[in-house]
């Protein structure tokens, strides 16, 4: 009997000891997750705040010349890093719904939306440049949502923050 007692004590040892184990596993993914995209969420933000200056530049050009479509060299390849760098955040998001609830994954799903809808934007800008319109009020609505992704970062690294401090389920 003692012998049975025994190996049972052991065996629940063994079992928290591999839950603990667990739990510190879990916790470093999902830290690691958020950092992840926490990363990419910033990088979206600097390529819009890049592509918007760029294109400000290659508008002027094109408006005051009526230069070809991309007067700046930089433009196309800042556009191309800044779509990309959107695109990515959906990769970022998919790793994070692996790790984390769905009011922090979906927090995250509304970010992906504000920087997508900055980014298209842009094709407005074009069609504005193209027709001879002010493209002052595209470029605003840009730094708008620009502004928004900073404060809903803010908001969600707090979030993300706080959930590595709650107990895993």
């Amino acid at each position: 009997m003692t012998a049975s007692a025994q190996v049972d004590a052991a065996l629940a040892g063994v079992r928290e000891q591999a839950k603990l184990e667990q739990g510190v596993a879990l916790r470093a993914a999902r830290r690691a997750a958020y950092g992840e995209f926490l990363g990419q969420i910033e990088m979206v933000r600097m390529a819009l705040d890049r592509a918007v200056d760029v294109s400000e530049q290659a508008a002027e050009a094109f408006m005051d010349r009526h230069e070809s479509a991309t007067p700046t060299p930089d433009w196309p390849a800042t556009r191309t890093r800044m779509e990309e760098s959107v695109d990515a955040l959906w990769f970022r998001h998919s790793a994070l719904r692996l790790y984390v609830d769905d009011r922090i994954a979906d927090e995250a799903e509304t970010l992906i939306r504000v920087a997508r809808e900055a980014a298209d934007t842009f094709h407005y800008v074009t069609y504005a440049v193209h027709e001879d319109h002010d493209p002052t009020p595209h470029y605003a609505l840009i730094r708008e949502k620009v502004a928004h992704l900073k404060v809903g970062t803010r908001a969600w690294a707090a979030s993300a923050a706080a959930s590595l401090e709650e107990p895993l389920p």
